[in-house]
Formats: structure tokens, C-alpha cells, sequence
């Protein structure tokens, strides 16, 4: 029965991402390339079940939609401002770099420089949701390296607006481009004004009554609407709907509604983000991975060295520590959502051939798995690379920039990363007038270090060139209080190879990484997700009477069974 065809369609859809998803889990890889791999063994070149993947392709657009007004809400102006005027710089001028990279190409794919052009436009933008999920298994989505990524990829994904309408173009009258691209300036620049102003003087007024008079599932589909309506308002300005559902997330986040939005977009984000890896991999050709290999590494290996290359010396240029700017090369090192969007302009414009469709979104696969592969080891890399001859002139020396003097401190604690722990740590040390210095890598953290702290040390705390200026021979105590399980793993072994008998506290996640801590010679472990629900049950069992003496040993005996210990 043809009306029960889309139903069914969702059905094998979750069952095969689920499959696919256990099997990356177990080779630890992440959900997504399962989800990708399904979407592979079930498209419409693939023999077997027959799916319609047109259907699916237009569900897919819905994730898209919610997946960039959740990052809408939960992107910061004011946290991305602090990074400075150069990240925007250095991401626009990536992505024209990038562009121009598909000129190397000529000679492996038979392009001509039209078709390598916009080839290269494919290649350039990078998948916000493929680096933040890398980040976060590596514990990085909060570090400094995160917040670059996420700058990052806005700018990019906002430059492809411009592309989309530049690189068509050049299959025709050149004459038509300076027009095209005035057109679409404006009708952003317009869009923009026009989504401000509505949402500051006409959405908040609305979700006051909302949220005061209607019902949860009310206020969701107000919430749907805002979303859905932009990015569709978005689309018929001629610009991209991910662009309208980001701004009208980024719109929500200024509001004090921002959390509770988020709260309860993200259950169908998630559930529409796992169709939109699905059905982007029922556009990838299985027949491609056999009929052009070579092509396919060849174009893979341009966006994750060239690519990433670029990316990770522009952020240097910008003022980031090489080993962050490793992270950002890496994490951005393959090809994003938008490179569909290209692609499908391409082929219904008649720039690119459907082989070379088919070459171009297989290498989406294979940059992606790689990119899996090698993000949990980019601080090491780094590392590796800052050391070879010529490593400095690459990533910049690892020579920190010190405010004050460390040789007249004694028996002093050493705080690396200076957010909301490390402050804390810093105010208790400094009521008791002990001496500390603070290591800190992150731009606006250094400046608030160093209203505080007589000596800050501006630098990577993972690189033992910054931990010799740190004086460890006469530290008393060392706090990693970052959260970055890959950079604490190398700052807690680089300063123990220094002083072999320092007090040395770390932040952990989860109770692998705290054995693994231990095991490398840290003396405690602190855990402020596990803290912080210890400190709700003892309240808790305060307020029913139960003795003081029986919550400690109930707290006692948790932390124990967390643990393993």
C-alpha cells in the first residue's frame, strides 16, 4: 500500500542509524559515520530495500533547520567576541583559500578551472556538527579550542551564502558576478536587520504571554514556528534556511527564554539530526568507493592536509597556541553539510559532472572517519611537530609570554586554565596570601588572570617548555582545572617527568579517566559534575534528618562505588 511507504521508510531509517551507530560506538568511532554508513547501505544505488530518498532528503532539510537553531541559541555573541577581530578575518579568508585549492584538482578529476572552482567551494566549509561531537569525545567542546571551532564554522557557513551565488555564476557571463554579489550582501545585509528587529521588539513580548498563559506543548510549537518560519523567510530572500534557523536561534539566546528553548528543541533535534546523516549518505554512490579510489583519497587528503593546514595557520596567525590551532585544523579538517548544498546546485546548474558529484560526497565519508581517527591524538601531534626542525616557524615557538616574575615564588601553587575553577582556587589561595601563578591559553582568561594574579604565564599548560617558566622544582601543588582530557593527560605527565613528587589535582570525566589520572601519578581527581550531585544529596538528606556522621559515609561510600576504588 503506497500510504504506508513513508512510514515505513522512518521505520528501517531509525533501525539501520541504531545499527549503525552500535557498530561506530564499538569501533569507537563517532555515531555519526554509522549513521552516514547506513544511510550508504540503504540509498537508492545500493540493491535491496528500496527507500525514498527524496522524501528522506526533505526530512533531512528539518534537521538541518533545528540542528542550526539549537546552535543559534546556544552560541554566545559575547563569548565569541573575546576571541578577537581576526577569527572572522582568518575564516573568510580560509574558505577563498580553500575555494582556490580546487584548482589542484584539474589534473586528478579532468576539470576544467569553472568546474575546479566550484569544486573547491564544495571542499571548503566543514560540518559544525562533525567537529563538535569530535570535541566533545576528546572533552574540548568548552575549552578555547571549542569556542575557535564554533567561531569558526558560523563564518564559514556565512560565506558560503555569498558562494552559493558567486560560483554558479562562473559557468556564465562573468560580467553577472559584482551584480550577484552586491544582490546577495544586501538581501543578507537586509535579513538581518529585518530578524533583529523583530526579534527584539516582537518575540519577547510573545513568549512573556506564552510562557505566562499557554500550555508546554504551546510554547514548543511557538517555538517550532519562530524556527521554521525564518529559516523558510530565509529561503524565499534567497538565502540558505540554515542561515534563517540560526539566526532565529541566535535571536532566542538573547532572550532570558534561551535555556528553556533549548531544553526542549533538542530531543527533536537530535531525532532529526540522525535522518539528516542518513540521508546524507543515500546521496553517496557505494560504486564510487570501487571505481575511483584514487580520486577519492586524493580529493580527501587535500581537504584534511591542505584544509586543515590552512585552518590551523590562519588560527595561529590569529593568535591562538599551536596545539589549539592543531585541534581547529583537525576538528575542521573534513567536509561539511553545506558541500551537499553546493553539490546539488552544481549538478542542477551543469557545472559538475555526476561522477564527479559522486567522488566529491564519497570523500565526505572518508575525511570524516579520518578526521575520527586522528582528533584524539592533535595535542600530541602538535607536540611531535613543534619539536621537528622548522616546528617553531609552523605552530609558532612554544616559548610562553610571562606577565611578572616566577623565580620569586615558593612553595607556591601552579593553576592551569582560569575559568570559573580556576578563579575560585585563586581566591581561596589569595584570602590566605598564598603565592600562585596561573597558566592560562585562552586570550580573555589571560586578561582576568592577570587583574588578579601576579604572575600569569600566557601559553599551551600541556608543553613542557611552559611548565619549565612554572618553577614545579618549588611548587607546592599543580591544579589542571581545564576541562580538556587530552591536554590534562600531557600537562599531568610533562610536569611529574619535571617534579616527580608534585602534588598534582586534576579535573576528570567519568571513572575511566579517573583511574587513568591515578595510574599516571596524580594525587586527587576532581570530578564537579559528581561533586555537585553529592552536594544535592547531602542537602537533601539534611533537610529529612538523617545524622550528619551517616550522609558523610553515604557520600563516602558513592564516591567510592563512582570511582571503582
Amino acid at each position: 500500500m503506497p500510504e504506508v511507504q513513508f512510514p515505513l521508510d522512518i521505520a528501517i531509517i531509525f533501525v539501520a542509524a541504531l545499527i549503525g551507530g552500535l557498530v561506530a560506538q564499538a569501533l569507537r568511532l563517532p555515531v555519526i559515520v554509522g549513521y552516514i554508513a547506513a544511510g550508504i547501505v540503504f540509498g537508492p544505488e545500493t540493491p535491496g530495500i528500496d527507500l525514498d530518498a527524496e522524501a528522506m532528503q526533505e526530512v533531512a532539510e528539518l534537521g538541518v533547520v533545528l540542528l542550526m537553531f539549537a546552535l543559534g541559541i546556544e552560541f554566545s555573541l559575547k563569548e565569541a567576541s573575546v576571541l578577537g577581530q581576526r577569527v572572522p578575518i582568518a575564516a573568510v579568508t580560509q574558505v577563498f583559500v580553500s575555494v582556490l585549492l580546487g584548482l589542484l584538482l584539474i589534473p586528478v578529476l579532468d576539470l576544467g578551472v569553472p568546474e575546479a572552482l566550484f569544486v573547491g567551494g564544495i571542499l571548503a566549509t566543514s560540518s559544525t556538527f562533525v567537529a563538535i561531537k569530535l570535541l566533545d569525545d576528546i572533552g574540548e567542546v568548552n575549552a578555547t579550542s571549542g569556542k575557535l571551532v564554533v567561531a569558526f564554522s558560523l563564518v564559514q557557513d556565512l560565506t558560503v551564502i555569498a558562494l552559493v551565488t558567486i560560483l554558479p555564476e562562473l559557468s556564465g557571463e562573468p560580467a553577472n558576478i559584482p551584480a550577484n554579489l552586491a544582490t546577495a550582501i544586501a538581501l543578507g545585509a537586509a535579513f538581518l536587520v529585518v530578524t533583529y528587529v523583530l526579534g527584539v521588539r516582537v518575540v519577547p513580548p510573545i513568549f512573556e504571554v506564552l510562557v505566562r498563559f499557554s500550555t508546554r506543548e504551546i510554547f514548543l510549537l511557538a517555538v517550532l514556528a519562530l524556527g521554521l518560519g525564518t529559516a523558510l523567510a530565509a529561503e524565499q530572500a534567497g538565502l540558505s534556511v540554515a542561515f534563517g534557523a540560526f539566526l532565529a536561534g541566535l535571536v532566542v539566546s538573547e532572550s532570558r527564554y534561551g535555556l528553556q528553548t533549548l531544553a526542549q528543541t533538542l530531543p527533536l533535534r537530535d531525532l532529526f539530526a540522525i535522518v539528516f546523516f542518513v540521508a546524507l549518505g543515500m546521496l553517496i554512490p557505494p560504486q564510487a568507493f570501487l571505481e575511483a579510489p584514487l580520486e577519492i583519497a586524493a580529493v580527501a587528503l587535500l581537504v584534511i592536509i591542505a584544509k586543515g593546514g590552512i585552518i590551523a595557520g590562519l588560527s595561529r596567525w590569529a593568535g591562538f597556541s599551536g596545539s589549539t590551532s592543531v585541534v581547529a585544523g583537525v576538528t575542521l579538517g573534513q567536509i561539511g553539510e553545506f558541500s551537499f548544498v553546493f553539490a546539488l546546485v552544481g549538478i542542477q546548474e551543469g557545472i559538475i559532472s555526476s561522477q564527479v558529484n559522486g567522488v566529491v560526497l564519497s570523500a565526505v565519508l572518508v575525511s570524516i572517519l579520518i578526521a575520527a581517527v586522528v582528533a584524539p591524538q592533535a595535542r600530541r601531534f602538535a607536540a611531535t611537530l613543534q619539536a621537528l626542525p622548522g616546528g617553531t616557524f609552523l605552530l609558532g615557538s612554544t616559548d610562553p609570554v610571562i606577565s611578572g616574575s616566577p623565580g620569586d615564588l615558593l612553595r607556591h601553587a601552579v593553576i592551569c586554565g582560569y575559568g570559573r575553577a580556576g578563579q575560585e582556587l585563586a581566591r581561596a589561595l589569595r584570602r590566605r596570601e598564598f603565592g600562585y601563578l596561573v597558566v592560562e591559553n585562552d586570550p580573555a582568561a589571560r586578561r582576568r588572570a592577570e587583574a588578579d594574579a601576579q604572575v600569569v604565564i600566557f601559553g599551551d599548560a600541556s608543553s613542557p617548555s611552559v611548565l619549565q617558566h612554572c618553577a614545579l622544582d618549588r611548587a607546592r601543588v599543580l591544579a589542571i582545572t581545564f576541562d580538556d582530557g587530552a591536554a590534562a593527560e600531557l600537562a599531568l605527565a610533562n610536569a611529574l617527568q619535571i617534579n616527580a613528587r608534585l602534588d598534582v589535582i586534576v579535573r576528570g570525566r567519568g571513572p575511566e579517566g579517573h583511574r587513568r589520572f591515578i595510574e599516571m601519578g596524580a594525587r586527587d581527581v576532581i570530578h564537579p559534575e559528581v561533586e555537585g550531585g553529592l552536594e544535592f544529596v547531602r542537602h537533601a538528606l539534611r533537610r529529612y534528618g538523617v545524622p550528619q556522621q551517616e550522609i558523610l559515609a553515604i557520600i563516602a561510600a558513592r564516591r567510592r562505588e563512582f570511582f571503582g576504588a
